[in-house]
């Protein structure tokens, strides 16, 4: 345990902070679930995906329950709390982040959680250990429930120091006995680093935010104050060389590769902050994977980074923030290099409508413009379509004033696709054959619409 006067000991704090529990402990059900990204003015979302395979654990101490749990308050009311954690090994890239918690309350749907992580850089003169400071990643809310639980969050490829903190942070419960959620306290880590002081994966007490400052405390080591949780990276080292080209001014990177692992390239002008530039793969035999950085003309001193992916990015990521422009949101993703995405629309996350496609560039990039209007909160999403082509995502379009309707979506470049059409989805007339062009869009309109009062359309594939 770290030793300081102001390291506060506390057996039992405010209501619904150290709780026992002594009833036998039920079985635990297993949560898997992906952090959502909900943009702020129209709340894009990520898409579904299930746990990503590989990587190391580097951090586990889910092994012996301590039968106690922990709900922190404040006088502010609940608040942030957590545990500082070393990682063993060289893999510093988390992919996945598990926590144990118990929770006791009448359900609303408004229960919540959020996991974030800090570097530990915050100084103050009138405290010797450095607090946590520089977020490093936010889950944002997902909904807990009650009883014992495991959750599995899949982190996007965040990096992270060989020593940082983890938060969590309840929401809807009032951690009154009855409307409380709490962390379990597990000892002893059974894989970690070595910390000050030669402890081994954590220390003997958690921080705690009070209003704007960090605090630790402990409970005199009944129970040992550390919490449940496993943490799985990989490693980024991967060996680069790179070029300028002298006539544009971009940077190549090339680097030996694998098939068939897909790399995902990210820069930094600080060794900290770093933000994803896009993916690439192997092409041909190979060995070599190579990448352009097409924003290197315009930055000053840049480092860079290549991760290897764990697996295809079925689920695209978002690389930079949404934000409004000319009437609509611009949102752009990285995926997996020339694959074909569906992008997605439902106002409850429950149903969703393809709104249009797009097809990533060969550096895995797409982006969209997402209207944004007065239908109230719209969630968006970017939807791998397996094999590129098998369910071309159709959108269409009505002229308020001719009533022709504008058919679009993404195939495969020049192969052609009959259109039919038909009043009652039962009976199907052909309408046309049209053929996609050099990058697969699909564009047709049809002029006779308006001789129907209501008309369905469909592609037959190839």
């Amino acid at each position: 345990m770290r030793t300081l006067t102001s390291l506060i000991s506390h057996p039992k704090s405010a209501a619904g902070a150290l709780n026992r529990l002594a009833r036998p402990r039920a079985r635990r059900c297993t949560l898997v679930a992906l952090a959502l990204l909900l943009a702020a003015f129209a709340g894009a979302e990520l898409a579904w995906c299930p746990p990503l395979p590989g990587g190391t654990i580097v951090y586990d101490n889910t092994l012996t329950p301590e039968d106690s749990f922990l709900g922190a308050t404040s006088p502010y009311g609940p608040t942030e709390f957590g545990d500082e954690i070393a990682l063993a090994g060289t893999a510093r890239i988390v992919t996945e982040f598990q926590f144990e918690y118990y929770a006791d309350f009448t359900p609303t749907g408004r229960e919540t959680a959020r996991i974030r992580f800090y570097r530990n850089d915050g100084k103050t003169r009138l405290y010797r250990f450095l607090f946590p400071s520089t977020l490093l990643w936010d889950s944002g809310t997902f909904p807990i429930y009650t009883n014992y639980n495991s959750k599995t969050l899949i982190v996007p490829y965040v990096g992270v120091p060989s020593d940082f903190t983890w938060t969590v942070e309840f929401g809807g419960v009032s951690q009154d006995p009855g409307d409380q959620a709490g962390l379990l306290f597990y000892n002893p880590p059974t894989i970690g680093g070595l910390l000050n002081e030669g402890r081994f994966g954590s220390y003997d007490d958690y921080w705690k935010r009070v209003g704007i400052f960090w605090a630790l405390f402990n409970f005199g080591g009944h129970p040992v104050a550390n919490f449940g949780c496993r943490v799985t990276a990989i490693d980024e080292r991967v060996d680069l060389t790179s070029s300028v080209d002298p006539a544009t001014g971009l940077v190549q990177l090339t680097w030996s590769g694998e098939q068939p692992e897909a790399y995902l390239v990210q820069s930094s002008t600080d060794l900290q902050q770093w933000n994803t530039l896009g993916s690439a793969r192997m092409q041909g035999s190979g060995p070599t994977v190579s990448f352009v950085d097409r924003t290197s003309a315009t930055n000053g001193r840049t480092f860079y980074r290549v991760v290897r992916l764990a697996t295809i990015l079925d689920t695209p990521t978002v690389t930079s923030p949404p934000r409004p422009q000319d009437g609509a949101l611009q949102v752009q993703w990285v995926g997996n290099p020339n694959a074909l995405y569906s992008i997605q629309t439902a106002a409850r996350l429950n149903v969703w409508t393809n709104y249009t496609v797009a097809r990533a560039d060969a550096s895995g990039y797409f982006q969209a413009a997402l209207p944004v209007g007065s239908q109230g909160t719209q969630f968006y999403r970017a939807v791998h379509v397996q094999g590129g082509t098998e369910q071309p995502a159709l959108t269409a379009t009505a002229d308020p004033q001719t009533r022709a309707v504008h058919l679009k979506w993404q195939g495969t470049p020049g192969t052609r696709y009959p259109i039919e059409m038909s009043p009652d989805m039962a009976t199907w007339t052909f309408l046309e054959t049209v053929q996609a062009d050099a990058n697969g869009l699909v564009d047709y309109i049809d002029p006779t619409a308006a001789q129907s009062p209501r008309r369905f359309y469909r592609l037959v594939l190839p």
